[in-house]
């Protein structure tokens, strides 16, 4: 009897009936599934990679510094009044008087109502801690104006203003360039160049030709030459020397970071 009338139920072969029509399905279907597996795995490296290009162009990436010197043309510096009393509205009250007192010296020598600004004003109670608990004793107020000097030359004058009027400490000078877009090109250009030149050299050690621009972006930072500091006790502050001020240079420093594609 035939094969076929022995397995009627099925289409395929039995292995007694064909072993070598066996074997190669099965290789066929190994082989089938391996290979679709494949496919699948390249089709989703594909669907990663679009709008990528399959061999990217080379780059190299430099850094590099420039600086650039400038005389600063603005000044600012801090100047408080503190003042202690019995009660909180004496205190304020007191701190305001000689506030007020110092604001007329200065806006004498110049300096205008839109470069003076109250950047700090605080009042609060003062306690005595060598007793248990601690007892209120008094009320301090402090003021502190913040003053932009746009003539460097009358820095002096303004700082020894505070102590000759009333004030107890001043503090702290920065210095600052009212248009800084010149000393930033300046540096910016010294920087660019470096960073060429540096490029070049690496793009002939590796046997290339130095392409475009790909990437750029910079940071920028300086120096402030000059912190000045004073504490003048009031019932001396008319005896005050006015200070000797250099102003000096203000260095600004620019770091650019460039790609480069290679060719």
């Amino acid at each position: 009897m035939a094969s076929w009338e022995k397995n009627s139920s099925s289409i395929w072969p039995t292995w007694e009936d064909n072993k070598v029509f066996t074997v190669l399905l099965a290789i066929f279907l190994v082989y089938g599934t391996v290979w679709l597996g494949v496919q699948i795995k390249k089709s989703m490296r594909e669907t990663v990679r679009v709008g990528f290009s399959d061999n990217a162009a080379p780059t190299i990436t430099v850094t590099a510094t420039g600086k650039a010197s400038v005389v600063p043309d603005i000044a600012t510096t801090d100047i408080s009044v503190t003042k202690t009393a019995d009660t909180a509205a004496e205190a304020q009250s007191a701190a305001s008087k000689t506030m007020t007192t110092v604001l007329t010296a200065i806006k004498a020598l110049g300096v205008a109502e839109a470069d003076l600004q109250t950047s700090s004003f605080n009042t609060s109670e003062v306690y005595d801690y060598d007793q248990s608990p601690a007892v209120v004793t008094g009320y301090q107020s402090s003021q502190t104006l913040t003053i932009k000097i746009r003539k460097t030359d009358n820095i002096a004058a303004v700082l020894d203003a505070g102590p000759k009027n009333g004030a107890t400490s001043v503090s702290s000078i920065r210095y600052s360039v009212d248009d800084d877009a010149v000393v930033l090109a300046s540096a910016r250009g010294e920087a660019i160049a470096k960073a060429e030149a540096q490029a070049k050299a690496i793009a002939s050690s590796l046997h290339e030709r130095l392409g475009a621009v790909v990437n750029y972006s910079e940071s920028s930072g300086g120096n402030y030459p000059m912190m000045y500091g004073i504490m003048a006790d009031s019932a001396k502050s008319v005896e005050s020397i006015a200070p000797s001020i250099e102003v000096g240079e203000q260095e600004t420093q620019m770091t650019v970071y460039i790609t480069y594609s290679l060719k």
